[in-house]
């Protein structure tokens, strides 16, 4: 794309119609950094689809558009949930060099729009931020989504989330069967004390909940666990 036109792109950010403020915002997510700039601006718009749609792009955009980590921290805070669950995904995008957003990233995981808390918890991951604490209080949200993907962040984090370890053995009675499920994969990963919770996990009611404790114990390894898994068979 030439330079005049891409000036024209930008220029379209700030045309009356906001359609095709939404079209320009789409067409420069392939120009990268040159339209950072603009789109920071856009970010600030009247229209709450074109921030949105602003927020998708700098989320493709990713880790080119550090310099507007500032921005979407404010924009966690929109009136719109569709900006604040885009904003969250680009901080993700972003990743490593989007530590400043953890604080903001951890308060959106108290946002009244469970789509906002999902994104927030994998932002928060992709981050690299140990919110282990922040975790353990999304393992307790109303949204099953939420809770699942909460426990599979603490799964990833690996041996640094063990004072996950009680709420984890709680999510073992989760309403949900992916909560449960993901809660014995990481359970498998970190929890040796929470073998007596596994092995009651292999009565589960779901096949799948099932078969990951049994994994779980195996991974897990003591002569109570292997016995367990044994016995089940």
């Amino acid at each position: 794309m030439i330079e005049q036109e891409i000036e024209e792109l930008i220029q379209a950010l700030q045309d009356d119609d906001e359609d095709i403020r939404w079209d320009a915002a789409f067409a420069l997510r392939d120009i990268g950094e040159r339209a950072i700039p603009a789109l920071i601006q856009a970010l600030q718009d009247d229209d709450e689809d074109v921030r949105y749609h602003v927020a998708v792009v700098l989320g493709e955009i990713g880790e080119d558009a550090k310099e507007v980590i500032p921005a979407l921290i404010q924009a966690l805070q929109d009136d719109d949930e569709d900006v604040r669950y885009h904003a969250a995904f680009a901080l993700g995008e972003i990743g490593e060099d989007a530590k400043e957003a953890i604080p903001a990233l951890i308060q959106a995981l108290r946002d009244d729009d469970e789509g906002v808390r999902y994104h927030a918890a994998f932002a928060l991951r992709d981050i690299g931020e140990r919110t282990v604490p922040a975790l353990i209080q999304a393992l307790r949200d109303d949204d099953e989504d939420v809770r699942y993907n909460a426990a599979k962040v603490l799964g990833e984090i690996g041996e640094d989330a063990k004072e996950a370890i009680p709420a984890l053995i709680q999510a073992l009675q989760d309403n949900d069967e992916d909560v449960r499920y993901n809660a014995t994969e990481v359970l498998g990963e970190i929890g040796e004390e929470a073998v007596p919770a596994l092995i009651q996990a292999l009565q589960d009611d779901n096949e799948i909940v099932c078969y990951h404790a049994a994994y779980a114990l195996r991974d897990i390894g003591t002569p109570e666990a292997l016995k367990a898994v044994s016995a089940s068979k």
